[in-house]
């Protein structure tokens, strides 16, 4: 440890929320205009806070940030189908009233209807919802303590109270000579005790939520009473969240804030609240408006896509996620970001990923997700941020300066050489590696994979550390913020190939890392920038090129040899590649003009000398192959990487259009030692004893 310093030094509060690392701090100096203004990221998560620091409003305290909650799970919703009339409250002319399904009376205050409802006598519809099914874990277990607490109190009051009634009844009466009547008090006084003292009382089902649902005139809205709302006053009828951006909060203890919204011709109330802090936290990395903890991009604005289950302790379904992208096609999303994942077997298919093409090619959003957190071991990445093609899959780094803002290390500053006490920036050991299972790269990116930024109210506290390479997506999924935004204000033509390709032809390569941890390298906005703005003529940008093996079954999109046989030989492989335009709903003579005339010149480049490559490919619609020969003889044990790339023969500028990984797994050679102990070895009718062995 280093000794603690004489003088203090400014704390780092800027690192708490790292953006050096990927150029964000000097694109914002030099383009305060492109903050993310103009952009709306979709977050595919737990949720959102509505009122967690920095997501409500932007900077100003009064555009709004936050534009939409959405609940994709059903974990929020209400069946609101019964319906009643309500009645004139006999003792507050200012209400009407009505029977919750609690049983509860349940006043609504007149002025909730709009002037000129032509309605004299409302009907409203009626719900009922268990607090505790909204609620996280976290959040059932602090208010259940509370309510614990006050429970013992009162039932401690009762159980003294009913102690000392049977005490003067033993005081004042003899059980011999006692009436049926005496013997009957006491016996219901023993029964009272045995229920106060019962540990049932323990079991908390928690608050009843009443729901009331009513059209004032103009637009539908949700009252939502718990236990001890009996003043309407204290109650806040909401709109659907689009519509006024209000939130409700359960109670003072909980401090669940929520939005609401209806469904299915008004028979569904969805309240949509979180389910972890862990989707406020991820907003918060991408784009809160917070001063100097500001997110990536704080001029961008927000839209809550709940695809984490309340029920299920927040896991996602394929269900949830798959109305979660149909929810960000709806909602006029430019990029989302998704910080979930599973491991799966295969690679860069099934319905999800269908659908994820299907919003990133034809929808032209840009899909930015987590690669997963199951490293170091190689092929760990998750689906389908780590083995879908259309995704830009992004692993999680910590820098020095991370190290020591956010985990309270520290280095030996006045050393000019590495020694143990030196921080070195790294991925994170369990950030998920490649190549996937069918040999692509699986991390595109890295990124900063931590940060001390928004949490949710009922977490009791304003911000939280989290790491993960959940932090490092919503960190990337930003600075795509930003691009899209700076695009935008410049007319330059947006395309997810167009900006992730020039996210990874200016990543910069960390040193001591492979291409398998890091991808292309650490994200770096500035030069991306340079990098659009340079390009921004050429329409086969726009342009997604398929690559894949296709002399392997399956057709892999890399080579991937992992077995010690695969290495045993030099091998030669056909890499196809299809251009892949975007789709379009109708066909028309430009399109299909445009599919006829496209043409493309290719520098074929390999970047070891253990991969040959011809030296020049000419790429038409529909497709060609080219052969390149792998020769892992002579490499050493270890894992060996390389890329086929593809860069533009008439415009040097434009750097890697398309590549094809390779990966050699090189085994340690196989040693067997064979020993025989006291061999006996009939000679006649002799014995013999020998002892032996040998290597093989």
């Amino acid at each position: 440890m280093r000794e603690s310093a004489t003088t203090s030094c400014a704390f780092p509060v800027g690192d708490l929320v790292p953006k050096k690392e990927t150029e964000t701090l000097e694109f914002l100096k030099q383009y305060p205009e492109y903050d993310g203004r103009n952009v709306l990221i979709g977050i595919l998560d737990t949720g959102i806070d509505p009122n967690a620091v920095g997501l409500r409003y932007m900077a100003d305290g009064v555009t709004p940030k936050l534009m939409d909650l959405v609940d994709c799970t059903g974990s929020g919703d209400v069946d609101i189908t019964t319906k009643k009339t309500v009645t004139d409250c006999t003792d507050d002319k200012e209400c009407y009233q009505v029977t919750g399904l609690s049983g509860r009376t349940l006043k609504l205050r007149k002025d909730w209807w709009k002037e000129g409802n032509t309605v004299s006598v409302p009907t409203v519809q009626l719900g009922i919802k268990r607090a505790y099914e909204l609620f996280p874990d976290r959040l059932v277990s602090r208010v259940k303590a509370h309510r614990k607490k006050q429970l013992d109190a009162s039932l401690d009051a009762y159980i003294t109270d009913v102690r000392q009634r049977l005490y003067e009844w033993q005081q004042t009466y003899d059980k011999k000579t006692a009436t049926p009547e005496q013997l009957r008090e006491k016996s219901d006084l023993q029964a009272l005790k045995d229920v106060l003292t019962d540990k049932e009382w323990e079991d908390d089902p928690g608050m009843m939520l009443d729901c009331v649902v009513f059209f004032d005139g103009r637009d539908q809205r949700a009252a939502i009473f718990t236990d001890e709302d009996e003043d309407p006053s204290t109650v806040k009828p909401l709109a659907a969240f689009a519509k006024e951006r209000q939130f409700g909060t359960i109670s003072a203890l909980d401090q669940y804030n929520y939005g609401v919204n209806f469904y299915d011709d008004n028979k569904v109330l969805s309240i949509v609240g979180d389910c972890t802090p862990h989707g406020t936290h991820v907003a918060a990395i991408a784009a809160a408006a917070e001063g100097e903890r500001n997110g990536v991009a704080p001029g961008a604005q927000l839209v809550s896509i709940k695809i984490g289950d309340s029920r299920m302790g927040s896991m996602e379904s394929g269900s949830s996620i798959a109305r979660g992208i149909m929810a960000a096609v709806r909602l006029g999303c430019d990029v989302i970001n998704l910080s979930y994942g599973e491991a799966s077997q295969v690679a860069n298919s099934g319905r999800l990923t269908r659908l994820a093409e299907e919003m990133v090619w034809r929808h032209n959003i840009i899909f930015v997700s987590a690669v997963g957190n199951n490293g170091p071991a190689l092929t760990t990445v998750n689906a389908p941020g780590g083995v879908s093609s259309c995704i830009l899959g992004v692993a999680a780094y910590v820098s020095p300066d991370m190290m020591k803002a956010g985990y309270s290390l520290s280095s030996n500053t006045d050393s000019t050489e590495e020694d143990e006490d030196t921080l070195v920036g790294t991925t994170y050991t369990w950030s998920s590696v490649g190549p996937t299972v069918d040999g692509a790269n699986g991390v595109c990116v890295c990124a900063p994979g931590g940060a001390i930024t928004s949490v949710s109210n009922w977490t009791m506290q304003k911000s939280m550390l989290m790491n993960g390479t959940s932090m490092a997506s919503p960190h990337a999924c930003g600075c795509v913020a930003l691009l899209v935004s700076a695009c935008k204000a410049e007319g330059i033509p947006i395309s997810p190939s167009r900006i992730q390709r020039a996210i990874e032809n200016t990543a910069k390569s960390m040193p001591n890392l492979s291409t398998l941890q890091q991808g292309w390298g650490m994200v770096q906005v500035t030069q991306a920038f340079e990098h659009l703005k340079a390009v921004k003529d050429y329409v086969t940008e726009d342009v997604n090129f398929e690559v894949f093996v296709e002399n392997l079954p399956g057709n892999p999109r890399g080579v991937y040899l992992r077995q010690p046989e695969d290495s045993a030989a030099k091998r030669t492989f056909s890499i196809k590649v299809n251009p892949k335009f975007r789709r379009v709903k109708e066909v028309d003579e430009d399109t299909q003009r445009s599919r006829i005339d496209f043409e493309m010149q290719f520098d074929l480049t390999s970047t070891a000398s253990w991969l040959s490559v011809p030296d020049h490919f000419m790429l038409m619609n529909n497709g060609r192959s080219f052969k390149v020969s792998v020769d892992p003889l002579q490499l050493p044990v270890g894992v060996h990487t390389a890329q086929v790339c593809g860069t533009d023969a008439q415009h040097s500028e434009r750097r890697i259009m398309w590549s094809c990984p390779v990966t050699v797994i090189k085994p340690i050679a196989e040693q067997q030692l064979i020993e025989f102990h006291s061999l006996e070895v009939r000679n006649g009718y002799s014995l013999e004893k020998k002892s032996s062995s040998f290597d093989h």
